[in-house]
């Protein structure tokens, strides 16, 4: 049982890393936020996907009501923009800003934005950016806890099994045990929610 306790908040991390190794999705944004600059184009998508070239590089920007995605003639680009919700696109506007692109894109009410180099490489999407969109700092709080509370605790009670000299110790263990089993579980539970979240 100690052994499942030491492994669970381990197990919880390495899941919450393997989950901010996925891009953060678009953040919503104000009409005002969005940066001034040439607007390069504006598309409402139809029922086929367009294609869109972005001047001086070699970037193509696929539009469709569904999905927009990023893609280089040579293969690379950031891909699939994600978007946090599933509605359908309703416009999209890319506007050059000095040595990148902004791309907007609409849904319902809702706008989106995002930036990108001239190698198609998003300016938003570092590692902050992925833990303000895939997790909340309770979470990290509770797994660090939980973490905390199983060195503690298993280092005084299991150095008791280990001497034999009380009597008591086994079921002292048991207690210590059953106590930090649902923050272990707890953390599991949270890592692979947040792991399999879209």
């Amino acid at each position: 049982m100690w052994s499942v306790l030491i492994v669970l908040p381990i197990l919880s991390l390495v899941l919450l890393e393997l989950g901010l190794s996925r891009p953060a999705r678009i953040a919503p944004t104000a009409p005002e936020d969005i940066p001034d600059g040439e607007l390069v184009h504006t598309v409402v998508p139809g029922e086929h996907a367009q294609t869109l070239e972005l001047p001086a590089t070699a970037l193509r920007v696929q539009v469709s009501r569904s999905e927009v995605s990023v893609r280089a003639s040579d293969g690379g680009g950031v891909g699939d923009l994600p978007l946090a919700a599933s509605g359908p696109i309703a416009r999209v506007r890319v506007v050059r800003v000095r040595d990148s692109f902004a791309i907007e894109l609409t849904q319902g009410d809702r706008a989106y934005l995002t930036r990108i180099d001239r190698a198609g490489v998003r300016l938003d999407d570092d590692l902050p950016a992925r833990l303000r969109d895939r997790s909340r700092p309770w979470q990290w709080l509770f797994l660090l806890c939980t973490l905390l509370f199983t060195v503690v605790s298993s280092v005084p009670v299991l150095a008791e099994l280990a001497a034999g000299t009380q009597p008591s110790a086994a079921k002292r263990a048991r207690l210590v045990a059953l106590a930090l089993l649902p923050w272990g579980v707890g953390s599991l539970t949270m890592a692979l929610y947040l792991l399999l979240t879209p």
